[in-house]
């Protein structure tokens, strides 16, 4: 009780601070006789947090260029199914039918569905191009990563942003539900790596 009641009552002040001030913190109040007391343990103990919160942010990043090279694809190769140009029986390629009945209520001509669909691959491409760069840039280069990072993410999130709106318009409220979902997850994912310290 008497080693921990330093660190209890300075809990208060070392709340919200960085980790470089709580490590300060703990080294200043731990009796320097204790058996707990090891800086280079210490010293050892922080940087493997910090590891952990660089990996799991880079991790966030990587799954999303995952899972907008997967979106992508699944249009692409759908548009290239409708053309003709390939034929993968494995693959349901249904957005752009789903797009068509959709908007026929309005009665969206056959060339308003497929500059809205073509629209979208390329929204698509562009976000999974701009996340393949921040995957790929090193944390090292922080500044560089940042960057990259917050153009991946306020651009995909923008489609997002569109999509609702779409879904509102056509009152597709079950669909918006879905993006929301996933949408509010990418925000989340952004939030996180902005928010969590090194």
């Amino acid at each position: 009780m008497d080693l921990f009641s330093p660190i209890i009552s300075q809990n208060v002040a070392i709340n919200g601070l960085p980790n470089r001030t709580i490590k300060s913190a703990l080294v200043s109040v731990i009796p320097k006789k204790s058996l707990f007391y090891d800086q280079g343990y210490l010293e050892q103990q922080f940087q493997e947090v910090v590891l952990m919160r660089i990996l799991f942010k880079q991790s966030l990043v990587i799954f999303w260029f995952l899972w907008w090279a997967f979106a992508f694809l699944t249009d692409f190769i759908g548009g290239l199914e409708l053309l003709g140009v390939t034929s993968t029986p494995w693959f349901d390629g249904h957005n752009f039918p789903f797009l068509q009945k959709t908007l026929a209520q309005f009665g969206a001509s056959t060339a308003v569905d497929v500059i809205i669909f073509v629209g979208i691959i390329l929204w698509l491409f562009l976000s999974t191009l701009l996340f393949a760069f921040a995957s790929f840039t090193p944390y090292s280069r922080t500044d560089r990563w940042q960057k990259r990072v917050d153009a991946a993410f306020i651009v995909s999130l923008g489609l997002w942003l569109a999509f609702f709106l779409a879904d509102q318009t056509v009152m597709n409220f079950d669909l918006e539900e879905n993006h929301m979902v996933q949408g509010g997850f990418q925000l989340l994912c952004y939030l996180t790596i902005h928010l969590l310290p090194d």
